[in-house]
């Protein structure tokens, strides 16, 4: 079965926010907020953090009040961990089986 163009062209999340936030008006910052804040955001934490720091320093507000930096930051440290999990049942299983 072959991919329509809408699906060919589609990009993860945690691409495709960075550029939704560069292009945001004050109101779409404060729906991205929560967007973000309610999405597992899996990837590119620190990318999206510089383009919302950036952007939020555009249009003057102090990120302290929607907390979107410090929830990112929150899920790229749960993300870490998940992966070294992961990365230790891997080389357990490995030292198992040998």
């Amino acid at each position: 079965m072959q991919a329509t163009t809408e699906q060919a062209t589609k990009r993860p999340f945690h691409e495709t926010i960075v550029e939704a936030i560069s292009r945001a008006s004050s109101n779409d910052l404060r729906c991205l907020a929560t967007l973000i804040k309610t999405t597992k955001v899996p990837k590119n934490h620190d990318e999206i953090i510089v383009a919302w720091k950036q952007r939020q320093q555009e249009v003057g507000w102090d990120d302290e009040e929607l907390g979107v930096s410090a929830n990112l930051l929150e899920q790229k440290r749960e993300a870490a961990e998940k992966e070294e999990a992961k990365a230790r049942e891997k080389e357990q299983a490995g030292t198992t089986s040998s």
